[in-house]
C-alpha cells in the first residue's frame, strides 16, 4: 500500500511532508518500524505471511529508499533499542525534500522500489517460481 510521511509540529498539527514525494507505495509490506534516529523507517516482508519475496527496505523520513536486501526466509525485521539521547533531534532536511519533489518522485510505482534506481535485473530462471499445490505439480 502506499505510505505517507507527515511532520508533527510544536502545536500538534501535522503536516505532510513534501507532496507525493513524501508518499512511498510498498508492495507486500507485513511490518514497518521506525529507527533508533527517527529518520529512517524498515518495511519486512516476512515468512510465514508470505513465502516469496522476503525482504527489508529501509527508506528515510522523505520517502527516498536507501536500502534493500533480499532473503529466502525472513521471519523478523528491526532495529536494536538504543538509550534516549543517543541520536540528536536533527531538523529536517529541506534540500532533501526539495530535490525529490523536483525529480517528480511519486513513491516508486514501477520497478524502482521508491528509491529512484532500477532494480536490478534478474533472468527469468534466476526468478522464483509461482507456488502450485502439491496436486498441481504433475508428480
Amino acid at each position: 500500500g502506499d505510505v505517507t510521511f507527515y511532520d508533527r509540529k510544536a502545536d500538534g498539527k501535522c503536516k505532510k511532508i513534501g507532496g507525493d514525494a513524501g508518499t512511498v507505495r510498498i508492495s507486500n509490506a507485513v511490518s514497518a518500524a521506525w529507527a533508533p534516529d527517527g529518520r529512517h523507517i524498515i518495511f519486512a516482508t516476512t515468512t510465514p505471511r508470505l513465502r516469496v519475496d522476503n525482504r527489508i527496505r529501509v527508506y528515510t523520513y522523505y520517502g527516498a529508499q536507501v536500502g534493500q536486501e533480499d532473503y529466502k526466509e525472513l521471519l523478523e525485521a528491526g532495529f536494536t533499542n538504543v538509550a534516549p539521547g543517543t541520536f540528536p533531534d536533527l531538523p529536517m532536511n529541506h534540500d532533501e525534500i526539495s530535490k525529490r519533489k523536483a525529480e517528480g518522485a511519486t513513491g516508486g510505482a514501477g520497478a524502482t522500489g521508491g528509491g529512484g534506481s532500477p532494480a536490478p535485473y534478474r533472468p527469468p530462471s534466476a526468478r522464483a517460481a509461482a507456488y502450485r499445490p502439491p496436486g498441481m505439480r504433475g508428480a
